[in-house]
């Protein structure tokens, strides 16, 4: 809510944040539907350390996995040297820098407000986290490697470009991730050359700076 008040004169910002928080004190939760048996039983689940509740890869199915054989499972995938690698150090404050820079840099060519500058900017972010999700459709449950980028420097710039990019779902010729990958990996331009932020007539990716056509360019 903060970042959608920020340019509010001060009083006025107090007034939406006085009405807001009225209005979360009123808001009636939704009864519980569970019987008290149920709830008991889920509690005392909760309280074993030794076992992990997760989603299945496929359906709409929770799964109920040995803590020991979760980890032994992961540790075992990220051994695969063609896949995973191990980093000398830890990348994330050196990511988180050359992001703010980048940010900075937009904003000095008058390509993103103050306000987008101060909400797409990261300070003490979290690195990117893995976890795995089991296939329980296939022999001996292996798990799918799920990287979550919630809280890491490039999230907030990522939601960004998604809601740019959104409206052409659907409305271009790329049909798939793969092929808009295959399509796009030669098109290379100079950082910030012939950038338009608001237009997206170009869009570059922080961590490579390979840019991608978008709007025009993709529809023909």
């Amino acid at each position: 809510m903060e970042q959608g008040i920020w340019k509010l004169p001060p009083g006025e910002a107090d007034i939406v944040r006085s009405k807001v928080t009225s209005i979360l004190k009123r808001h009636n939760s939704v009864a519980c539907n569970l019987r008290p048996w149920e709830l008991k039983a889920i509690k005392e689940l909760r309280s074993l350390s030794d076992i992990l509740f997760m989603k299945a890869d496929k359906g709409n199915m929770t799964v109920i996995m040995n803590k020991q054989d979760y980890d032994e499972k992961l540790f075992e995938m990220l051994k695969n040297g063609e896949t995973y690698e191990d980093l000398k150090r830890y990348p994330t404050p050196k990511n988180e820098k050359l992001l703010n820079k980048f940010i900075s840099r937009l904003l000095d060519k008058q390509q993103i407000t103050q306000g987008e500058c101060f909400t797409l900017k990261s300070s003490d972010v979290l690195a990117p986290r893995l976890y795995g999700q089991p296939k329980v459709h296939k022999p001996d449950i292996p798990l799918r490697p799920i990287v979550s980028f919630i809280g890491s420097p490039t999230y907030a710039l990522s939601k960004k470009i998604v809601n740019i990019l959104a409206p052409l779902v659907g409305n271009t010729e790329f049909h798939g991730t793969r092929n808009f990958m295959r399509v796009t990996q030669v098109i290379s331009l100079n950082p910030l050359t012939t950038y338009d932020w608001k237009t997206m007539k170009f869009w570059c990716l922080v961590t490579s700076y390979h840019c991608l056509q978008t709007s025009q360019q993709l529809q023909q």
